[in-house]
């Protein structure tokens, strides 16, 4: 493979990022490793949460904690099956055990270079045990008692090698047509340039906004438990959530913001300022519907009432977007 660049598609909540994500995918130069959003650094439990640990002066238990917390959520990714107990949460059952080779074992060597257990006695009988209990769990990964033998610096050198080892097959390294590889909100769209630091500095973030109406449109017609039937909740909520973007970060020469409402109409002239921010060949063309995504930008225009649209239009107006 020419080279190992990551390029990390990140959107809040129904933002349209997966028109951009499709386009990138549907590339005959962009490698995909998942069908889907790709939850294990942002989530809570996740790797964004156990840097955290290690980089804000905690100590071995808290630590040893969070190493604990990060197990548990690989685990529920792992999964393929939602249930947890008697509990459906959408945050469980991610199948990436068989979506991404090798998950369990690549996931523990990653905790070893960052950690050291301390609960594994001379007699190895403890292992067994933990053996034992993998088994019955499906090669899960086991809990322990954890120290930690990396600094800061260490730890995103670890998880720089984690993720192009997780990601990455040796297959789609060694492609000679495979120019980038894409990954579905693997970040945080508030601080896109913080939170993908573990890919490495070969890395470009695309940020996807869209103009509220049409979120407030998708929330209203999907349902989700987002305040998706109150216009006016609807945007004290959407102003409260906006000023956590760092705005300063989406300047960064690695970040690029792209409206989906321009990228999905204008697709032309998007398309051709994105392929140069991502050294792709502009040149070569995508099997993504285009046309279809063109389409739902502007659903909300008939389905919203005309109240509902002229208070969006007030309440929200610096984040309209008009084309």
């Amino acid at each position: 493979m020419k080279t190992s660049k990551k390029v990390i598609v990140l959107g809040s909540g129904n933002s349209g990022s997966g028109a951009i994500y499709d386009y990138l995918v549907g590339r005959e130069d962009v490698y995909k490793p998942l069908d889907k959003e790709f939850r294990l650094i942002q989530d809570p439990g996740g790797l964004a949460d156990l840097y955290k640990s290690y980089s804000d002066g905690s100590g071995p238990e808290r630590i040893s904690a969070a190493i604990n917390d990060f197990i548990d959520f690989s685990n529920r990714c792992g999964r393929s099956n939602r249930l947890y107990g008697n509990v459906i949460n959408a945050r469980y059952g991610n199948g990436y055990k068989l979506l991404l080779e090798k998950y369990y074992d690549k996931v523990n060597r990653f905790i070893a270079s960052i950690s050291k257990r301390l609960d594994e006695d001379s007699s190895g009988f403890l292992k067994l045990i933990s053996q034992f209990r993998q088994r019955l769990n499906g090669k899960q990964l086991d809990q322990g008692l954890f120290i930690p033998i990396v600094d800061e610096a260490g730890f995103i050198r670890e998880a720089e090698i984690f993720l192009d080892d997780l990601l990455v097959p040796q297959s789609v390294k060694k492609a000679q047509n495979v120019n980038a590889i894409s990954i579905d909100q693997g970040g945080s769209f508030w601080s896109p340039q913080c939170s993908t630091k573990f890919y490495g500095e070969n890395r470009k973030v695309v940020v996807v906004s869209r103009d509220p109406r049409g979120v407030y449109n998708s929330f209203k017609s999907k349902g989700l438990a987002y305040p998706g039937n109150d216009v006016k909740l609807f945007c004290k909520w959407y102003k409260a959530v906006m000023k956590h973007i760092n705005y300063e970060e989406w300047k960064s020469d690695k970040v690029l913001h792209i409206s989906y409402e321009s990228f999905v109409l204008n697709f032309e002239s998007e398309k051709k300022r994105l392929d140069q921010f991502l050294e792709i060949d502009p040149k070569l063309s995508t099997s993504a519907d285009m046309a279809r995504s063109a389409y739902n930008a502007r659903k909300f225009e008939k389905l919203l009432s005309k109240s509902e649209k002229d208070f969006i239009q007030t309440e929200l107006n610096e984040f309209i977007t008009e084309n």
